[in-house]
């Protein structure tokens, strides 16, 4: 059993899975919505306001049928204008690709590359590339960087986190992945505060959390930190414009409401 579980958990295996996986043709399937969240709902990805729970068995939320961060509404807004654009997407932490595939739809001149440390991503299209990378990798990391710019792909309008959510890959993907982003761009974590409500996701203890981290960018203070050193705080304090931490309505079984987004946009 513990060798099975080795084997999946390789890299090579996951390519070939991945190689045989029978996956959707975005560029042939007619979807009928162009509301994003009614989108976001038909794919079932809990960027939506309804949403079926996946892991509706584990009884980790009140609600135990649905798990709805409802973050449309926040998308929509910074999309509004530039929806019909060519604008290059980067999503971190895909799973099948229920968001790509939403996002698809409602921004249709527009390009994705979807990143995943998973092989489950089930959609094809001539808008859309799948890289399989374990973000918490630095060699691995390093590869990404080079396939990247070797397609010439390498500068993103909007760069959306929705990866692991621990307090160490939120930073780390913050740090490598920033500087990809256009001016102007956009660089969005969904569910950042996580760390401070499970302890399991704070995996870098005395550390400061995200939202703490994102009060000194705003104040334009320095900090010490074992992850960002003074040049990169220098660097983010200088080229980030503003900062929007918004709420969703994703409300935990003890009536909290842990359903958090930010929106930093790039000088």
């Amino acid at each position: 059993m513990k060798l099975v579980k080795f084997i999946k958990s390789t890299e090579t295996y996951k390519k070939i899975y991945f190689f045989f996986l029978k996956k959707k043709n975005l560029d042939t399937e007619i979807v009928k919505y162009k509301n994003l969240d009614n989108l976001f709902n038909h794919f079932q990805t809990d960027k939506g306001s309804r949403v079926i729970n996946p892991y509706r068995n584990s009884d980790s939320i009140s609600e135990k049928f649905y798990i709805s961060h409802n973050f449309s509404r926040h998308y929509e807004k910074y999309f509004k204008n530039i929806k019909n654009n060519k604008l290059n997407i980067l999503e971190i932490g895909v799973w099948k690709g229920a968001s790509t595939a939403s996002f698809f739809y409602y921004l249709p001149n527009s390009t994705f590359v979807a990143i995943d440390n998973e092989a489950k991503f089930s959609y094809k299209s001539n808008r859309v590339k799948f890289f399989l990378c374990d973000t918490s990798n630095l060699k691995k990391l390093s590869k990404l960087k080079k396939n990247l710019f070797k397609q010439n792909i390498n500068k993103f309008d909007f760069i959306i986190d929705d990866g692991a959510h621990s307090l160490s890959n939120i930073i780390n993907n913050f740090i490598f992945f920033f500087k990809f982003l256009k001016s102007r761009g956009i660089y969005v974590i969904e569910d950042y505060k996580f760390p401070n409500y499970f302890n399991y996701l704070n995996d870098l203890k005395n550390h400061y959390l995200v939202d703490e981290i994102l009060f000194f960018f705003k104040k334009k203070k320095f900090f010490k930190s074992d992850l960002i050193s003074k040049k990169l705080i220098k660097y983010f304090i200088k080229n980030i414009k503003k900062i929007d931490t918004l709420k969703g309505s994703y409300v935990f079984k003890d009536g909290r409401n842990i359903s958090d987004i930010v929106f930093i946009t790039k000088k």
